[in-house]
């Protein structure tokens, strides 16, 4: 999470908690605003808990409709897409329907996608192509069709789908690279991935083409200039959400190859950390930690060993990782958030620990006075794990990309 994300949930809580009189509008005035709000900035939890008041305290409300809308992009995020579906279906009962014309029969096509009811999700999707044909929406949809096409094991038609939107919606280039990826067409991919950045030098999707890059060579056997297109990736873009993947396939990469600097160990600590290796992942960790001479990659093996520790119900361990992380100086904003985070619920375990009747550990003392601080820090651990990205788009496939709620579906899944 970066600052600017922290600073505007607490903006955003600040406003809800406010009395009426101090906030100078009524309280329905005041959920829709931070739901609104909410999607709009990739906030999916914060989002549907006050959506769900809005539309159960103000059914009579003119946007209740449009709060529906929202709730079920919100719980597409969160990974609920049964419940989505409910809200877009009553979404659509609303004359006119929420939205722009045929979008909540798109998010329809979208909810019933990740519930694996492909031939329903073809037919929405099919409709909205029909109807919104030239639009921004039909591109989504068709873009949609050839995921249906991929997820039943129908290549080819993909393929076509994929061309078709290539050949009417340009910005849609790197879908088609990367079906050229799923069908192992590794030359074309790789050669249409190298030219993104000059044939769309505006696009917002470059650092995603980069990555796709390094995964073709890594597929068409080009290792090293694998490695190098995935490094220079990860370091020009930490927090994209492709990162924690672009990090899994160098560590393993580096795992085959049998490199041991210091990095390459921390990498291999993430894909054991994936696998739910902890122990290994701890193991790894730490002797990245140690041994580092850069405190940013000091800092990340702390970290990773300290969240490794939690894993393990290790808290004294724990503690003693995090602790580190936070001595390091000119720290990342993100990375000091989750090491205060862990380290007090690393605390608040210790203290739940100690309280059985069978069982004290040697922090327990120091455990009373961090309760304020652990129940913060609970809630962001809490949230941190529930997110998909680290963020909004928890997806049933892979590696069928994300959507974003807050931006229009061709967006989020590129």
């Amino acid at each position: 999470m970066t600052r600017r994300s922290a600073a505007l949930i607490v903006t955003l809580l600040c406003l809800l908690a406010l009395p009426l009189r101090a906030a100078a509008i009524d309280d329905a005035e005041r959920l829709w605003m931070v739901g609104e709000r909410a999607v709009a900035e990739d906030l999916p939890l914060l989002a549907a808990r006050v959506l769900e008041r809005f539309v159960q305290q103000y059914p009579q409300d003119a946007r209740v409709g449009a709060a529906f809308l929202l709730l079920g992009k919100a719980r597409l995020a969160l990974g609920q897409p049964d419940a989505a579906l409910k809200a877009i279906a009553r979404a659509q009962t609303f004359q006119p329907p929420p939205g722009a014309p045929h979008e909540a029969r798109l998010w329809q096509g979208e909810a019933l996608f990740r519930l694996k009811r492909y031939a329903e999700a073809k037919a929405a999707y099919t409709d909205v192509i029909r109807a919104a044909s030239g639009s921004s929406l039909a591109a989504d949809a068709l873009y949609g069709v050839g995921w249906v096409e991929l997820e039943t094991k129908r290549s080819e038609a993909a393929a076509a789908a994929f061309a078709e939107l290539l050949a009417k919606w340009r910005d849609h280039a790197l879908a088609h690279a990367r079906t050229l990826i799923e069908l192992k067409r590794y030359p074309d991919a790789v050669g249409r991935l190298a030219a993104f950045p000059t044939t769309y030098a505006g696009s917002p999707l470059r650092a995603d083409a980069q990555h796709w890059l390094g995964v073709g060579r890594l597929r068409a056997g080009e290792t090293q200039a694998a490695v190098t297109e995935l490094r220079a990736f990860v370091d020009a873009h930490p927090s994209h959400d492709l990162a924690p993947a672009a990090r899994r396939l160098l560590g393993d990469t580096a795992a085959r190859s049998g490199d041991r600097d210091r990095r390459t160990i921390l990498e291999r600590a993430r894909a054991a950390f994936r696998r739910k290796d902890w122990k290994e992942a701890a193991t790894l960790a730490t002797a990245a930690a140690a041994t580092a001479d850069d405190e940013g990659v000091a800092a990340e093996a702390w970290l990773l060993a300290g969240e490794s520790e939690l894993k393990l119900k290790r808290f004294v361990e724990a503690v003693k990782s995090f602790e580190a992380v936070v001595e390091v100086k000119n720290l990342d904003a993100s990375l000091r958030y989750r090491a205060v985070a862990g380290l007090g619920l690393a605390h608040e375990e210790q203290q739940a620990w100690s309280s059985s009747p069978s069982t004290t550990t040697p922090s327990a003392a120091s455990a009373s006075g961090s309760r304020s601080t652990a129940n913060t820090s609970r809630a962001s651990c809490t949230a941190r794990a529930g997110r998909t990205r680290a963020r909004w788009r928890s997806t049933s496939r892979s590696p069928r990309p994300r959507r974003r709620t807050g931006r229009s579906p061709s967006c989020r899944r590129a």
